[in-house]
C-alpha cells in the first residue's frame, strides 16, 4: 500500500522531489526512503538529478510503472463500468472520488474545492 501511494503520487506529479512526495502523501522520511529504495530496486521509479540544483533529486515513474498503472486502471474501469448506468453518472462519481482523494490527502486544493462545492449547493461555508 505504501509503495502504491508513492507511485500514484508520482504518476500524477512526475518530477516531484522525495520530500514533497513524503509531505503530500503524509509519510515519514524513513517510510518514504524505504518505499523509494524498494521502488527503484523493482525498476518502477527513476531518480534524476534536478537540473536546477544538482544536489536535489527528482522522481519519475518508469515505463514499467506507467504500464502497470494503465493495466490497473483498465481493470478497475472494466469492473466498475457495468455498475454505472450512464456516462453522466460516471463523471459525477469520478468528481466526488477526486474530491475525497484531495480531502484525505490534505492538499490545499481540497479546501478550495470543498468551499466551491458547498457554494454551488448553497451550503454555508
Amino acid at each position: 500500500p505504501l509503495e502504491s501511494l508513492v507511485l500514484r503520487h508520482l504518476h500524477e506529479h512526475p518530477g516531484s522531489s522525495p520530500s514533497s512526495v513524503a509531505r503530500e502523501a503524509g509519510l515519514t522520511t524513513s517510510n518514504m526512503s524505504a518505499a523509494l529504495r524498494s521502488l527503484v530496486a523493482k525498476g518502477l521509479v527513476q531518480r534524476c538529478a534536478d537540473p536546477g540544483d544538482g544536489r536535489s533529486l527528482r522522481l519519475f515513474p518508469t515505463a514499467c510503472a506507467d504500464e502497470n498503472f494503465a493495466r490497473v486502471s483498465a481493470e478497475w474501469t472494466a469492473m466498475l463500468a457495468p455498475l454505472i448506468a450512464a456516462r453522466q453518472e460516471l463523471a459525477g462519481a469520478v468528481r466526488v472520488l477526486r474530491e475525497l482523494d484531495r480531502g484525505l490527502s490534505g492538499s490545499p486544493e481540497a479546501e478550495v474545492d470543498r468551499d466551491a462545492s458547498a457554494t454551488q449547493r448553497g451550503d454555508d461555508v
